[in-house]
């Protein structure tokens, strides 16, 4: 005679018939662990070094933009140098205009130290 043995039915069965695959499991070893954090360490190393090359390229744009900056600067400084005497000669060109030359010079005497007065009436 045959006869029918019936298991009790174990979590997974009912998992298996619910979903209609096993469930994933994943085992990890000592291999898999150093060769992730391995990776992981030299991935943030790489995205490091990207940035910090990225950053130091900006500061050397920048430092060339500072040095174009104090040249324009000076050359701009040296040109309203060049404005403001053009300016003053102008001015004492047009002051020279209203300027009366004298028509007799008097001299001061070496031995006495003394000027001559001019004569009575004004300049001759």
């Amino acid at each position: 005679m045959s006869q029918l043995v019936l298991t009790h039915r174990t979590r997974l069965s009912r998992i298996v018939e619910q979903r209609g695959s096993l469930p994933m499991t994943l085992r990890v070893g000592k291999f898999f662990l150093f060769f992730s954090l391995t990776f992981l360490i030299g991935l943030i190393s790489f995205l490091y070094l990207l940035k910090f090359t990225e950053i130091h390229t900006k500061g050397y744009e920048v430092r060339k933009l500072e040095l174009q900056r104090d040249q324009l600067l000076s050359e701009r400084e040296a040109q309203r140098k060049d404005i403001e005497s053009l300016k003053s000669l102008q001015s004492i060109r047009q002051g020279t205009s209203y300027l009366i030359p004298a028509r007799k010079t008097t001299f001061v005497h070496h031995e006495t130290g003394f000027a001559l007065a001019p004569k009575a009436g004004g300049l001759h």
